[in-house]
């Protein structure tokens, strides 16, 4: 979904703008559904690649609520990422239309991108729960998806499946398969993690569904560091925390003060996506100033509970 307009948005827009936009207003409004969603299907380039113009111009003058982006072209944690990010948390907050954080797509399902989800798995699937105020996309399998070290055949990539094309090799580079059925992954390690975090954020969701998040710790657009923790607006009930590095554990880090909560609250650790965890980690001492975590593991997650003294 690109402009395809020269001279980009115009200065003046009519309801025939946006042949989808057109479509979701007619359908909202003319027959008076109190919500009906609109998704645009777009990378957010560049200015002037792909289409013409800037991108989120166009979104928005479409009336687009939701965009892709390519958040799922990136390794978790890289620097890329992070700049990526960063920015489209800069986009949600500022304009109509939101990019999504998008987890893996069926485009992205092919032997080229297999590095990209041989790790961190399960923290982009942490963030893309709990960040309530931006919209998760995912595709069907992730949480089975096998981990490729080499391109395996091509019945167990969504984005070779779908071409259906023949030849005598049914590995990457040739992009021909041999059968019928696609081949869902049998990754049981990677499965019982995703459950244990499906079923913690249902215990938790009718807190926290839908209110807007407060940044502690926002992502670092320089890749400096790579701890990001987030917290609810007003009466906050929960920290969420996670180390982007899937390589490297994190040392000491501070979690600074959280607004609209009274002197002697604490926190108290409710989930991890690792088990062994100190003490220190679960109570993180308050010094004054702020929350002491001692450390966090490469791509751990931990949701931390807000209690206030009685």
């Amino acid at each position: 979904h690109v402009q395809m307009r020269p001279t980009g948005v115009p200065g003046r827009l009519d309801q025939y703008y946006d042949i989808l936009g057109a479509i979701k207003n007619q359908i909202r409004e003319g027959n008076g559904v109190p919500f009906f969603g609109y998704f645009a299907e777009t990378f957010l380039p560049p200015r002037d690649v792909f289409g013409f113009g800037e991108e989120v111009d166009h979104l928005e003058a479409a009336d687009a609520d939701v965009t892709q982006g390519d958040l799922q072209s990136n390794a978790i944690g890289s620097p890329e990422f992070m700049v990526q990010l960063r920015q489209y948390l800069d986009i949600a907050s500022t304009r109509a239309v939101v990019p999504a954080f998008t987890v893996i797509t069926p485009d992205k399902d092919d032997p080229r991108f297999d590095d990209l989800y041989q790790r961190g798995n399960v923290v982009r699937a942490f963030i893309g729960l709990f960040l309530t105020d931006v919209p998760s996309y995912v595709s069907l399998g992730h949480e089975i998806r096998d981990v490729h070290l080499t391109p395996w055949p091509n019945e167990h990539y969504t984005k070779l499946f779908v071409f259906h094309e023949h030849g005598e090799d049914n590995v990457y580079p040739s992009k021909a398969r041999r059968g019928a059925r696609y081949l869902w992954g049998k990754n049981g390690s990677l499965f019982g993690a995703m459950t244990r975090l499906r079923l913690f954020a249902d215990s938790i969701y009718p807190a926290i569904r839908s209110r807007p998040i407060r940044w502690l710790l926002p992502p670092d657009p320089r890749a400096y560091r790579s701890e990001i923790a987030w917290t609810q607006w007003a009466d906050p009930d929960f920290v969420f925390v996670a180390n982007l590095n899937t390589d490297e554990h994190v040392g000491y880090f501070a979690i600074p003060t959280i607004p609209d909560t009274p002197p002697g609250t604490t926190l108290e650790l409710t989930f991890s996506t690792e088990n062994d965890i100190s003490d220190e980690n679960r109570q993180p001492p308050w010094n004054g100033k702020h929350f002491r975590i001692e450390s966090l593991e490469p791509e751990e997650a931990r949701v931390y509970r807000i209690v206030r003294p009685e």
